[in-house]
């Protein structure tokens, strides 16, 4: 993911008896971020399918006589993705370097033609979102916190458990559902209760239903606006430790860029609910090297959009940047890192068994490593290890994976100077399951698919294959109506929506690395088109089926090899032929074209080249 996988967890102080004008970094929100991110799998469905193209990566210029350069991570492909179907407590109280946290929606639309390894990417954690960093798209997840209280009586895997609840925020009224296990029956010493960072009291919310694994309460009508901590009371004990939700509407941040700069770098901070700007709305950052708040001055302020200036004389290191609107805070956000940090552009191989010898390029690692570390996150156990270097320079490390590391995904960091590398795409160690091949490559809810590939196992035991849906952005088991080591058959259920869905066969703690889309519906199927060649103001003629007899809110776009979409000029729609005309501006070099129809876009063609006269 370039940009990838840690994790934040601020200390956390006692329950205060009373409250400060600006609570402490422990009891703020979005404290504990996660991001992950997940590259594709080289497509092995139709000769078109095999050139899309993924838009995350901004590749160098490209040329007509050479579209691909000769970057060694010119050949890796990227697939943001999450686990939000197998989130975990263990997974919301974790350590070490934050990341980034958001809420806006997941897509998952572009491959990359050049790569010839499939990758795959994410800790399992739930409300996984999509944002821009320094360029890049990355998954990331919303932000979580240990209650105040949580860090003195964390649940047991043989006790009662919190694993999530939905949605994150409301207006009193707000129905909300907790998931986990062991909260029992109902009973009158059962109850749940928040705790208030607002007014620091405990108020209690009714329940409406109450089962073993599931709880559905509702914000009472006076509740004040604010965050809230979850405390649920199963036979009288107490189960502490959640995620704060928010009483009311916060601003929500969507993105911001650059991702990193040094004192005097203005950063642009989109988003919605900001509001216009007021005495009490205002930018607030805390760092991770001082673990303390400071004020970003604000250079303008719209609903939309913020700009800020990071302060003179600012400390080295991330910081998560929030917005306040009216006492509400932004829930989620992605991590600004003052100074240049080192970066990975690309890792081979993707897997291997301990002893496997593992390159990673980038730059700004520095000349010699003196105290510089290479830092690997393991997924499986959520700790932080060092992995010794072999080999150091200012653009490459090589690095062997321990003998006694345990088979699982890690996921890689780079400090120098106390400065992380902003993410990275994990690697697996062991031999996981490999998708290489799948029929059809679309049709509707009912449809058959068969998987081919290697290492699935002879029988299915408790290994699973999952959908994750690019619309709704949630996980689902498919059922499986045959399994042996090299091929699966599946059926994709009546109640799954239609669009684009990713594949993902896991077998253990190993999952398949990456795969392509099987698309839910009937996509548009483009035949042919001519000319193949031209300038900005060629006119093109597209030939084909299911285009629809009238535009209506259809697109017919190219994608350049520098990821660089433009939307094409239609002068004529029917339902077998669009004639579109290349606008100005349009990059001069390999593109990649696609219409869309009501949300299913045409699967692959082949390459339009466009000329710069």
């Amino acid at each position: 993911m370039v940009i990838a996988v840690m994790l934040q967890l601020f200390p956390l102080t006692a329950n205060p008896q009373t409250k400060p004008k600006n609570p402490p970094a422990s009891t703020r929100a979005n404290s504990i971020k996660i991001s992950a991110e997940q590259p594709v799998p080289t497509v092995n469905m139709s000769p078109s399918s095999s050139l899309m193209i993924s838009k995350h990566r901004t590749n160098p210029a490209c040329t007509a006589s050479s579209p691909v350069n000769s970057n060694p991570c010119g050949a890796m492909r990227k697939l943001h993705r999450s686990r939000s179907a197998r989130a975990t407590a263990q997974d919301l109280t974790l350590s070490e370097s934050q990341i980034v946290g958001t809420i806006t929606p997941l897509d998952r639309n572009d491959f990359d033609p050049i790569g010839i390894k499939p990758f795959v990417i994410s800790p399992e954690i739930p409300d996984v979102a999509l944002v821009r960093i320094n360029g890049v798209e990355t998954a990331v997840q919303s932000a979580r916190i240990v209650h105040p209280m949580s860090q003195t009586a964390e649940s047991t895997s043989n006790g009662p458990t919190i694993t999530s609840y939905s949605p994150n925020f409301g207006n009193p009224g707000t129905v909300v559902t907790i998931n986990g296990a062991g909260f029992g029956s109902p009973q009158a010493n059962s109850r749940v209760t928040v705790f208030s960072v607002e007014t620091y009291s405990y108020t209690a919310w009714p329940a409406q239903t109450w089962t073993d694994t599931q709880i559905v309460t509702t914000v009472p009508s006076n509740m004040p606006l604010g965050n809230v901590y979850f405390n649920i009371f199963v036979a009288g004990a107490l189960l502490p430790g959640t995620y704060p939700f928010e009483v009311g509407i916060p601003p929500t941040i969507t993105s911001y860029s650059p991702g990193f700069g040094l004192p005097g770098t203005h950063v642009t901070i989109n988003g919605t609910g900001f509001g216009p700007p007021t005495s009490t709305s205002h930018v607030s950052t805390i760092s991770e090297v001082t673990n303390t708040w400071a004020s970003w001055p604000a250079v303008s302020w719209t609903d939309t959009q913020i700009v800020v200036a990071v302060p003179p004389g600012f400390p080295q290191g991330r910081v998560e940047m929030h917005v306040f609107v009216n006492g509400l805070e932004s829930i989620g956000t992605s991590p600004f890192t003052v100074g240049i940090p080192p970066e990975i552009d690309c890792y081979s191989p993707v897997f291997g068994p301990p002893g496997t010898l593992v390159t990673i390029n980038g730059k700004g690692f520095g000349a010699t490593q003196g105290s510089s570390v290479v830092q690997v996150l393991s997924r499986t156990t959520n700790t932080w290890i060092g992995w010794p270097a072999a080999t150091w320079s200012d653009t490459q490390i090589t690095l062997a994976v321990p003998a006694d590391e345990p088979e699982g995904q890690y996921y890689f960091s780079v400090v120098v100077d106390n400065l992380r590398s902003i993410g990275t795409f994990p690697f697996e160690v062991g031999f996981p399951p490999v998708i290489s091949s799948y029929s059809p490559g679309w049709g509707n809810p009912g449809t058959q698919i068969t998987i081919n590939g290697s290492g699935f196992g002879q029988s299915q035991g408790t290994s699973v294959l999952q959908a994750l849906s690019s619309v709704t952005n949630t996980w689902t088991n498919l059922p499986v109506k045959s399994w042996n080591d090299t091929q699966l058959i599946v059926t994709i259920p009546e109640t799954m929506p239609l669009g684009k869905v990713y594949l993902d066969v896991i077998v253990g703690v190993l999952e398949s690395i990456g795969t392509f889309p099987f698309t839910v519906g009937i996509p548009p199927f483009i035949t042919s088109y001519s000319p193949n060649t031209g300038p900005a103001g060629t006119i093109i003629t597209i030939n084909g089926t299911g285009f629809g007899a009238t535009q209506g809110s259809s697109v017919v776009t190219l994608q350049s090899v520098t990821n660089i979409y433009t939307s094409l000029t239609v002068l004529a729609w029917s339902d077998t032929q669009v004639t579109v005309s290349i606008p100005k501006l349009t990059p001069t070099c390999l593109s990649y074209l696609s219409i869309t129809v009501n949300g299913l876009q045409s699967i692959g063609t082949l390459p339009f080249q466009v000329t710069s006269k």
